[in-house]
């Protein structure tokens, strides 16, 4: 499953490497300034402090620059990782981390149809239905009224991972613009995660006027994960 599927970035061992994009539910409604909730909600960069058995880890910033389309330029984290960085061409979006490059071929619809890793992809009302590769591994959604519900990762060699996720009534604002070819996200903020069955709960902090949260603290078992943003448009 690629990084940029779902709508936020948690880390540590049992916490899948998750993100957020855009919600196609909340990009026609707009703010006092003019501007979509979409792009109110573009992150400039958030940073994540971990707790784990009582002990901290050294927190890491994720960091967004943006064009004048406000589509995402680039990525960099604080912990060394190679940024990620995307340009934009006529009907193809690439996307370079490191040693590896991935062309995303667009669909009349906008979104990625495939690319050269071997992937298809297909959607359901914009948001990520299946992304299925040549070398058998897939990931198969379930949507249910604007979110995605249920994921199905299957490995090559048939090993399977399920996903399950439950929503707050507070819709999601929280955006990088990188919906723009690999598909919305899910309308609401998250209030639960489980992988195979092992569950992490979300509690959104300090909502401020534009309904875009300040804070965000994941719990799973002994782990915690605090979580705080700074917007592109305050």
């Amino acid at each position: 499953m690629k990084k940029f599927h779902f709508p936020v970035l948690l880390t540590g061992a049992a916490i899948l490497v998750l993100f957020m994009a855009g919600c196609k539910k909340s990009s026609g409604s707009n703010n006092n300034d003019g501007r979509s909730s979409l792009v109110n909600g573009l992150v400039a960069s958030f940073t994540n402090s971990a707790i784990t058995n009582g002990q901290s880890a050294t927190p890491v910033t994720y960091s967004f620059t943006y064009d004048s389309l406000n589509r995402m330029l680039e990525e960099v984290s604080s912990d060394g990782e190679s940024p990620i960085t995307l340009t934009y061409g006529t009907g193809t979006v690439t996307e370079v981390q490191g040693t590896v490059t991935t062309i995303f071929t667009l669909g009349n619809d906008g979104y990625a149809a495939s690319d050269n890793q071997g992937n298809t992809y297909t959607y359901s009302d914009g948001l990520l239905l299946s992304m299925i590769n040549t070398s058998g591994a897939s990931t198969i959604n379930t949507v249910v009224n604007g979110n995605i519900v249920n994921s199905v990762e299957t490995a090559v060699g048939g090993a399977t991972t399920t996903l399950g996720f439950t929503y707050t009534n507070m819709p999601n604002y929280i955006s990088t613009n990188i919906d723009r070819y690999t598909g919305n996200i899910d309308a609401n903020l998250p209030a639960s995660e489980s992988i195979n069955g092992v569950s992490a709960t979300f509690t959104w902090n300090n909502i401020d006027s534009k309904g875009r949260p300040q804070s965000l603290k994941i719990v799973e078992g002994n782990s915690t994960l605090t979580r705080t943003y700074t917007y592109l448009y305050p």
